[in-house]
């Protein structure tokens, strides 16, 4: 079960944009994975008034900094916090990307979803049907290396000591292949 790395409470499964996700029942804050957030940025579910993206904005900037790093709920390790590009702009999340999440603090991915959809509402129709077949090709591809090394974990018998990979590693390498589909299309 994956715990808030900041309340260190039960992370609840939510819904948003049409993607399942994990959020803090008290912080607010969301656990991404990568793959998926790049769905999220496709999807127009909840409207967004113009007055929000600024309200976000500021209360974001006037959260307290962190004391120290936060760790990533599925392997334990430190999180690195940095820049995320979305859309016109940039926000900056905490990531680990041996597990392939994000970690979103209360009103980022709102702001982000907000980034996206200004960014989408100046591009054609076409660029949007081609990035959005890109995209659900990225998760296909994602989901199915993903179950193959499961089974291959499953039913592979291991000698001691023998290492034949994590399910990790696959989504990292789905991860990259997403990365350039993208680029590819910009």
């Amino acid at each position: 079960m994956f715990r808030c790395p900041v309340c260190d409470i039960p992370l609840c499964m939510m819904t948003y944009e049409g993607v399942t996700l994990r959020l803090c029942p008290d912080c607010r804050g969301a656990l991404v994975r990568t793959d998926r957030f790049e769905v999220i940025q496709q999807r127009r579910d909840q409207p967004w008034a113009p007055h929000e993206a600024e309200a976000l904005r500021q209360r974001i900037a006037s959260a307290k900094p962190r004391p120290e790093p936060l760790r990533c709920p599925k392997c334990l390790l430190t999180m690195d916090e940095g820049p995320l590009r979305v859309g016109e702009g940039q926000i900056r999340v905490d990531a680990c990307d041996r597990c392939g999440l994000y970690w979103f603090d209360p009103g980022e991915l709102d702001l982000a979803q907000i980034l996206f959809e200004k960014e989408r509402d100046s591009r054609s129709d076409e660029d949007l049907d081609r990035i959005e077949r890109a995209v659900v090709a990225q998760m296909e591809l994602g989901d199915h290396l993903a179950e193959t090394a499961r089974d291959a974990e499953e039913t592979l018998l291991r000698p001691p000591g023998h290492y034949l990979g994590d399910s990790a590693g696959v989504m990292r390498s789905a991860n990259l292949v997403s990365r350039l589909l993208l680029g590819l299309l910009r």
